[in-house]
């Protein structure tokens, strides 16, 4: 066993490794013509962001429908344009298990930096810690990935490496929401966050036990609290680079995945899960406030409207804004032109438990588990879903995919692992 201490002291040279290895790996497209109307694209992922926490940042804002209720998928999707049963990147963890449900890395073939690479671009990715990174790396021209870093890092190395530069695309992925929430103590103070409950930061009270009690409302207030406070943080360190991006830059934040806060623990036992979590967190049920996110843009025209967006429209939506075309290879929507209103969309639930699958149109939804043989019907309202609302519900069956099957797991590193142990992945 290799002594804590140790660990601590060279895990940053692990991770600048890392970053190092894949930018030898990655492999440099073919060019081709064309200009782009925009010269610097910033994608910024805030991990674990939920539907009902829209960022306090000066962008036009609405919502979609994330891929997945977990990074990897979550993360390949919107950069390939692919629904995850389409990319492959999946992998579960059913209570048996003792292993991290680390997929296979998704092999396609176009993604979203590299079309902007072909094009003449610089393309940069940042990733505050190691899943999104593993989901993507070799995808960039260069990496940064850590252990688990604070925004104020990964927004400081962006603006260097950005100085100077012509035509840029750039990705950074914000970890500040996800388990363990560690913002600056200033925030935690100022949102009075009682900071005497136990595992707060990384939720491992009531996982199983909630029960609507008034203990358990206090418990989640305070929780909540806690997110609140890293948000602030996030949008304070934002706020600063998103003024002084100029005309010519486009700007999109969007969450990866939401986090649930205990909202429909009782129905969630209606499933198999692995830690068992019931009602909270992400990875599992894709509830809405795991499955819908807020999406921020600086360009107002590409704000969706009209029927359900969904995240693989990203490179549909960005290729075509700044190109005025894009590939057969990006499915989904451009957010630039009206939505179809009888759009359906969906969200796997494809990392605790047995696959769950939901789809959404219009103001109904449908969560559906082959393993578990369980369905449940919805209506969408203003702050999530009623589950009381019973409606013929085989046309919405009919949109999910026939894949239900566990992807390839891949190995990993045995300081990955600890790092994504502390994280919460085990």
């Amino acid at each position: 066993m290799v002594p804590e201490t140790i660990k601590k002291l060279t895990r940053p040279l692990y991770f600048y490794t890392l970053s190092k290895q894949s930018d030898i790996l990655h492999s440099s497209p073919e060019t081709s013509e064309g200009n782009g109307r925009i010269d610097n694209i910033l994608l910024i992922s805030i991990d674990a962001l939920r539907p009902d926490y829209t960022p306090d940042l000066d962008l036009t804002w609405a919502s979609a429908v994330a891929p997945s209720t977990w990074t990897f998928p979550s993360v390949t999707s919107y950069l390939t344009g692919q629904y995850p049963h389409q990319h492959g990147a999946t992998a579960h963890t059913l209570p048996s298990d003792d292993t991290f449900a680390m997929p296979e890395q998704a092999s396609p073939t176009e993604t979203l930096p590299g079309v902007f690479e072909r094009r003449g671009y610089d393309t940069l990715g940042l990733f505050a810690f190691p899943m999104p990174f593993m989901a993507s790396r070799g995808w960039f021209q260069k990496h940064r990935v850590w252990a688990d870093e604070p925004a104020e890092t990964l927004v400081s190395k962006y603006k260097s490496w950005s100085h100077g530069r012509e035509k840029t695309f750039a990705y950074i992925h914000l970890g500040d929401l996800h388990a363990p929430i560690t913002p600056p103590k200033e925030y935690i103070e100022k949102q009075n966050v009682d900071t005497d409950l136990p595992n707060l930061e990384i939720i491992h009270e009531y996982t199983n036990s909630y029960d609507g009690s008034e203990k358990c409302r206090n418990y989640r207030e305070q929780r909540l609290k806690l997110y609140q406070a890293a948000l602030n943080y996030v949008e304070d360190t934002l706020q600063e680079l998103l003024r002084n991006q100029d005309e010519n830059s486009l700007i999109l934040i969007c969450g990866d995945h939401g986090e649930a806060h205990w909202e429909h623990y009782e129905k969630d036992r209606l499933f198999t899960d692995s830690r068992p979590n019931y009602g909270v967190g992400h990875g599992g049920t894709p509830f809405d406030m795991v499955s819908r996110v807020p999406v921020g843009v600086s360009c107002p025209e590409l704000r969706p409207e009209g029927g359900r967006a969904s995240l693989i429209d990203l490179p549909q939506t960005v290729t075509k804004y700044v190109f005025g075309s894009s590939l057969n290879e990006f499915s989904g929507c451009t957010w630039a032109k009206d939505i179809p209103h009888n759009r359906s969309v969906i969200c796997e639930g494809v990392r605790y438990g047995p696959e769950r699958k939901a789809v959404y149109r219009q103001n109904r939804k449908l969560i559906r588990s082959e393993a578990d043989d369980v369905t449940l019907t919805a209506e969408l309202t203003a702050t999530g879903e009623d589950f009381n609302s019973e409606f013929e519900h085989a046309e919405l069956l009919n949109e999910l995919p026939d894949n239900w099957n566990r992807g390839e797991s891949a190995t990993t590193g045995r300081i990955v692992e600890d790092q994504l142990e502390a994280l919460g992945y085990r």
